[in-house]
This record gives structure tokens, sequence and C-alpha cells, in this order.
């Protein structure tokens, strides 16, 4: 392996889909903190220092 990424989602219950949040937010979506949050949890435990990169 090469290269370890995570791309942060969530469930949208009344559309029926998984959301990526970076696409979403570029495309305008209020959702930063939602993001952050994740990548956050998924950062905590020191996944960065070991090279993982939160992916598009």
């Amino acid at each position: 392996m090469t290269r370890a990424e995570f791309v942060p989602q969530l469930f949208d219950v009344d559309a029926g889909r998984v959301v990526n949040l970076n696409r979403a937010i570029a495309q305008g979506a209020e959702a930063h903190a939602v993001r952050d949050r994740i990548s956050a949890v998924v950062m905590s435990r020191g996944a960065a220092q070991d090279g993982l990169v939160m992916g598009e």
C-alpha cells in the first residue's frame, strides 16, 4: 500500500443516500462543522502521523 485516505461522509436519511461531504461543501452545502468533526475523530489517535489523509 502506498497511500491511505478517508472520505468524510454522512447518510442523508431524507434522500436515502450517502453524501460525500467534501463534494457537498464544494457545491455550496453548509456542512463544514460535520466534516471537520468527522476529520477530528478520525485523526484523533495519531493517524495523520502514520500518513492518513482526507481524500476528496
